[in-house]
């Protein structure tokens, strides 16, 4: 099946949004001349400059960090900074 388009039913019913996005090894190794050439510009306003890249830094804890807890210190300290999200799998009641 082809994707839904504009050109198909029209732009009253699909918008389309394109996002785009930088390499980021190429940012980082170019990251200087790009701001250079950017700040620089003439033709691009002084306002608009400062919001063309736009950098969002995440963090996650890496896989199998859980089970090294007791490796890093104190356990009930690294669950309280870490605040690993813990799902319980295939629990039963046992009745006694």
């Amino acid at each position: 099946m082809d994707s839904i388009s504009a050109f198909s039913y029209g732009e009253d019913i699909v918008e389309e949004k394109t996002t785009l996005s930088f390499d980021n090894d190429m940012i980082m190794k170019y990251g200087e001349i790009l701001s250079s050439l950017i700040e620089n510009s003439d033709d691009i306003e002084e306002s608009d400059k400062e919001k063309i890249i736009k950098a969002v830094t995440t963090y996650s804890v890496a896989k199998g960090t859980i089970d090294k807890f007791n490796q890093y210190g104190e356990v009930v300290e690294m669950i309280e900074t870490v605040k690993p999200v813990v799902a319980i799998k295939n629990v039963e009641i046992i009745k006694g």
